[in-house]
C-alpha cells in the first residue's frame, strides 16, 4: 500500500465518519420533533483500498404502514366525531330538563287531575300550564337539534378552511421536493414534512394517494377528484344544499366547473359530522317532529268535539297542523331547478300512516313524476293513469297529472301533495324535497289560555227508557260539531215538510219493535217526530248508525257526524232518548278520551311515551356502537403509530452507541493520518541524510 493510498484511506474516513456522526446528531437533535423520521447514512467501501464514503443518507419509514395510519386516522376521526356528536343526542334526549317522556308523564297526571273534578277552574288552568310546559319541552329539544345542525355546518366550513391550508401547504411543499430533486439535493426533512401533512389532512377527510418517483405526492378525494396534483392545489368549498337550504354541503372546484363532493366524503371529522347529519340527526327531528304532529292533531280533534264549561264545542287547543305555513314549508324546490313554483302545498291527511322520513320528488318528463322516499321505496305517477281531476285524489296511490297546466296533485303515505309549476320551460330533470314532519315542532303553539274553554264534556247525553226490558246500553259518538245539522239537513233532504233545524232535532228517540218473525226493527226520530231511520233490521254487533250506514236505501252512504252503536241484548218496545248536553260541566267523558290516549297506539304502532323511547332507544344504540367503533379504531390506530415509532423513531439508546462507534471510527481515522505523516516525516529525513 503506498504511503498516498493511507492519507486517502485516513481522508476519506474522516469525512465518512463527520457524516455519520452528524447524522446522529441530526437524529438525537431531533428525538421530540413530531413526524421525524430517523435517518441512517450508508457507508460504502472504495475498491482497490480507497478507503470509505458515505453514499446516501436514508429516511427510516414503511411506507405501506403509513399508508395503513392515514386510513386509520381518517376512520378513528370520522367514528369520533360521529360518536361526539350522537352522545351529545342522547345525553339531551334522556336529561330531565329536555325528556319529552317526562313531560307527557307531568300532562297526563294534570289532565287526571282535571278529570277528578271537571268543574274546577283552576285545574284546568293548572292543566293548561302543562301544556305550555310541554310545547316548550318540545321546542327546546328541537332548538337544540337545530343549534346542532348548525353547530355541524361550523364544523364542515372550518373543516374545509384547513384541509385547503393544508393542500396548499403541500403543493409547496411538492414544489420544494421537486427543485431539491432536480439538484439532486433532496432533504429527508421535506419527506417529514410531507408525510406530517397527510396524516394531518387524514384526520379532516379520506383520500387515495399516489407518490411519485422524485418524492412528490398526489392526492385524490372523492371518487377520485384531484385535491393536490404536483404544484397545484385545488380548492373546496362549501355552499346550501340545493335540496335543502338549512345544510351546507361541500363543492370541489376544478377550473369553471364544480362539484358537490358531500356524498361521496365517508372519512375524517368531515365524514363524521356530514355521515350524522344525514344518518342520526335529520332521523331525530323528523320523529320529533311525527310525535308532536300526532299529539297535538289528536288532541285538536277530541277538543273540537267536546263542550266546554260554557257549553260550546272546543275550539283548536294547538295550531292546525295543515296551517297555511305548515303546508308551504314541507315542500322545498332543488335550488338549480329550470323551472318556478308557482304554488305548493303539503296537507298531512292521515296521521297514521304518514312516515317520519324525507322524499325527493323529481319530473322524469313533462307527464311523469316518480316520488321516492329515503328508504328506496318509490311510486311513478304517469299522466295517461290520472284521475279526471284533482278533487278525484282522496286516497293514497291517487294523483292527478295535466301537463299542460303545470298542475299536480298526490296522496301517498297519508300526504296530500299539491304542485303547481310554470309550464314555460321543460320540468325534466326538476326536483323537489318532502319533509312532511321535519318541522312539525315549529308549528306547535297553545291557542286557548282559559280553562274554561277546555272541551272535557261529551255533546249527548244517552238516557234509557226505565220501563226497558233489555240489557242492552246505547252509546253515542259524535264526529263531527256540526252533527245536529247534519241531522237537520238530511231530515229535509227526505221531502217531508218539516223544516227541521239544528235547534229542533233533538232529543232523538231510538225505539225498538218485533218484525213479527222474531226478529228486531229500530227506528230513529226527532223530537218534532220526523224520521231519520224507519224499521230498519237490527242485527247484533253491527252499529245502530254510522259513517257508512245507507239511511234511505239509494246506496250511498249517509254521514251524519253521529255514530250509535249497542251493546248488550235489546228488546221489542225498548227505547233511549239522546240529548245535547248543555249543561255538562261536570261531565268528564271526552277528557276521559283523552287520558285514554296516553296508552293507545297511537304513533306508527305505538303510545306517546313508547314512540319517544324507541327514539330513545335507536339513538342510544348508535351512540354505543359508535363508542365502541371508536374504541377499537383507536386501539388499532395507536398499535400501528406504535409500530412505525419503533422503525422510524429516535432511540436515544441507539444512537448513544452509534455516537461512540462513529467517534471511535473518526479518532482511528485520524490516527491513520498521523501514521501517514509520521511515515512522511521518516522518508524526507532520510532522503536528507
Amino acid at each position: 500500500m503506498s504511503s498516498s493510498n493511507l492519507l486517502n484511506i485516513g481522508s476519506q474516513a474522516l469525512t465518512a465518519n463527520t457524516v455519520a456522526l452528524n447524522v446522529v446528531g441530526q437524529n438525537i437533535a431531533n428525538v421530540d420533533t413530531e413526524g421525524y423520521s430517523r435517518q441512517s447514512v450508508t457507508l460504502v467501501s472504495q475498491e482497490y483500498l480507497n478507503g470509505v464514503t458515505a453514499t446516501d443518507i436514508s429516511r427510516i419509514t414503511d411506507e405501506f404502514l403509513r399508508s395503513q395510519i392515514y386510513s386509520q386516522t381518517s376512520s378513528y376521526y370520522r367514528l369520533s366525531s360521529y360518536e361526539e356528536l350522537a352522545s351529545q343526542l342522547d345525553d339531551l334526549l334522556a336529561a330531565d330538563g329536555t325528556s319529552i317522556s317526562d313531560s307527557l308523564d307531568t300532562w297526563f297526571e294534570s289532565l287526571q287531575t282535571a278529570i277528578d273534578d271537571p268543574s274546577n277552574l283552576a285545574n284546568r288552568q293548572l292543566l293548561l300550564s302543562e301544556t305550555e310546559a310541554l310545547v316548550q319541552t318540545f321546542s327546546s329539544l328541537d332548538a337544540q337539534l337545530e343549534t346542532q345542525n348548525e353547530a355541524i355546518n361550523t364544523e364542515i366550513s372550518e373543516s374545509v378552511a384547513a384541509i385547503n391550508s393544508l393542500a396548499t401547504n403541500l403543493a409547496a411543499v411538492n414544489d420544494s421536493i421537486r427543485l431539491a430533486s432536480a439538484a439532486n439535493s433532496l432533504s429527508n426533512e421535506l419527506l417529514d414534512q410531507r408525510d406530517q401533512i397527510l396524516e394531518e389532512l387524514a384526520g379532516y377527510i379520506n383520500f387515495t394517494s399516489d407518490i411519485q418517483s422524485d418524492g412528490q405526492v398526489n392526492l385524490y378525494i372523492g371518487q377520485g377528484e384531484p385535491l393536490v396534483v404536483g404544484q397545484t392545489s385545488y380548492q373546496l368549498s362549501t355552499g346550501a344544499n340545493p335540496d335543502d337550504p338549512q345544510e351546507q354541503n361541500v363543492y370541489l372546484t376544478i377550473g369553471s366547473q364544480q362539484s358537490d363532493l358531500t356524498s361521496q366524503i365517508s372519512g375524517g371529522v368531515l365524514g363524521g359530522v356530514i355521515e350524522y347529519r344525514e344518518t342520526v340527526l335529520g332521523d331525530a327531528r323528523d320523529q320529533l317532529g311525527l310525535l308532536s304532529l300526532t299529539f297535538t292533531d289528536n288532541m285538536n280533534s277530541l277538543q273540537s268535539l267536546g263542550l266546554d264549561l260554557n257549553g260550546e264545542f272546543g275550539s283548536e287547543m294547538f295550531a292546525d297542523i295543515n296551517s297555511a305555513d305548515a303546508v308551504s314549508n314541507r315542500l322545498v324546490s332543488n335550488s338549480e331547478n329550470t323551472t318556478s313554483v308557482l304554488e305548493s302545498q303539503v296537507y298531512l291527511v292521515d296521521l297514521s300512516v304518514v312516515q317520519a322520513t324525507e322524499y325527493t320528488l323529481e319530473f322524469d318528463s313533462r307527464s311523469q313524476v316518480t316520488l321516492e322516499r329515503a328508504d328506496g321505496e318509490s311510486w311513478t305517477y304517469d299522466e295517461a293513469d290520472s284521475q279526471a281531476s284533482a278533487a278525484d285524489v282522496d286516497e293514497d296511490g291517487e294523483f292527478y297529472l295535466d301537463s299542460s297546466s303545470g298542475e299536480l296533485v298526490i296522496q301517498q303515505d297519508g300526504m296530500l301533495i299539491q304542485l303547481e309549476i310554470s309550464t314555460t320551460r321543460s320540468p325534466v330533470g326538476d326536483s323537489y324535497t318532502i319533509q312532511p314532519t321535519r318541522y312539525g315542532v315549529n308549528n306547535m303553539e297553545l291557542l286557548i289560555s282559559d280553562g274554561a274553554e277546555l272541551a272535557f264534556a261529551e255533546p249527548v247525553i244517552v238516557t234509557e227508557d226505565a220501563a226497558n226490558a233489555g240489557s242492552a246500553e246505547l252509546t253515542a259518538t259524535v264526529s263531527s260539531s256540526e252533527f245536529r245539522g247534519k241531522l237537520a239537513g238530511y231530515i229535509n233532504s227526505q221531502g217531508s215538510s218539516a223544516n227541521a233545524t239544528e235547534d229542533s232535532v233533538m232529543p232523538l228517540e231510538v225505539s225498538f219493535s218485533d218484525d213479527g218473525s222474531g226478529g228486531l226493527l229500530y227506528s230513529i226520530t226527532d223530537a218534532d217526530g220526523n224520521a231519520i231511520a224507519t224499521d230498519l233490521t237490527y242485527q247484533a254487533g253491527e252499529p245502530l248508525l254510522s259513517a257508512d250506514t245507507d239511511l234511505d236505501g239509494d246506496g250511498t252512504a249517509d254521514d251524519l257526524g253521529i255514530s250509535l252503536e249497542l251493546s248488550g241484548t235489546p228488546k221489542a218496545g225498548d227505547s233511549y232518548s239522546l240529548a245535547f248536553n248543555e249543561n255538562g260541566v261536570s261531565d268528564n267523558r271526552n277528557a276521559l278520551a283523552m287520558a285514554e290516549l296516553q296508552y293507545s297506539q297511537m304513533v306508527d304502532g305505538a303510545s306517546y311515551q313508547d314512540y319517544y323511547a324507541v327514539i330513545v332507544q335507536e339513538v342510544g344504540s348508535l351512540t354505543s356502537v359508535a363508542q365502541i367503533n371508536s374504541e377499537a379504531a383507536k386501539s388499532l390506530l395507536d398499535a400501528n403509530t406504535a409500530t412505525l415509532s419503533s422503525i422510524s423513531g429516535v432511540n436515544l439508546d441507539e444512537e448513544a452507541v452509534d455516537l461512540v462507534k462513529y467517534q471511535q471510527a473518526y479518532a482511528a481515522a485520524s490516527q491513520l493520518i498521523r501514521a501517514w505523516q509520521e511515515m512522511f516525516d521518516t522518508l524526507l529525513a532520510s532522503v536528507n541524510s
